[in-house]
């Protein structure tokens, strides 16, 4: 990647790849800084932007990743994935009520059912975000189909309720099927409870970096 950026410094896709190979290796500030350029480089693009709150996430300035979120939304307002993501940034900035009902609009874009919507609204309104968070992980057990990816989804979501075993067991499937979500555990914010946890770093194994 260094290659290619020496060869074409404005090559857009090498800069988001150089991004999220730091981001892997838990350096979120050299990732924002290639994200940055990727976004002056193609500032309409929908996927640099969205990129770009990711890896303020990773940084932990949900500030700045409230912004870069918005700035996805106002290129694509009906961007599901940028609406949930900007939900998520506004539950760790502390605004629940607001970011829960981000997320389950993003659920309506992305096709969910009216039933499916008004449990997840109940169930925030009945128990907070952990009731939310538990029933998100209900409906994802239930639809699980193998796939590595969602698996690394899984365990994220019972660490954030949580559940130590749960959110184990499920990196270890991730693990087992040689998943690439294993190498975004390193640095997702969902696990660092677990960064100091023998385990959580047996299970990671060569991916874990201790930056």
């Amino acid at each position: 990647l260094r290659r290619a950026l020496q060869l074409n410094p404005g090559y857009v896709v090498a800069h988001r790849a150089m991004a999220a190979a730091l981001l892997c290796d838990r350096r979120p500030h050299e990732a924002i800084e290639h994200s940055k350029q990727a976004v002056q480089l193609d500032p309409v693009s929908l996927a640099e932007n969205y990129f770009l709150s990711l890896c303020y996430v990773a940084a932990r300035d949900y500030a700045a990743a409230e912004s870069a979120a918005r700035r996805s939304l106002e290129l694509e307002p009906r961007h599901a994935g940028s609406i949930e993501k900007l939900g998520d940034i506004l539950i760790a900035k502390g605004d629940a009520d607001k970011g829960v009902e981000l997320k389950v609009e993003s659920a309506r874009i992305s096709g969910s059912s009216p039933e499916r919507l008004a449990r997840l609204t109940n169930a925030y309104k009945s128990g907070g975000l952990k009731a939310y968070r538990a029933l998100e992980l209900e409906d994802m057990l239930k639809s699980w189909d193998g796939w590595h990816f969602m698996a690394y989804v899984i365990a994220a979501k019972y660490a954030q309720i949580g559940n130590r075993e749960g959110s184990l067991l499920w990196l270890r499937r991730v693990r087992d099927a040689r998943g690439a979500g294993l190498m975004l555990a390193n640095d997702a914010p969902e696990f660092d409870p677990y960064r100091s946890d023998p385990e959580f770093r047996e299970i990671v194994g060569p991916a874990f970096s201790k930056r």
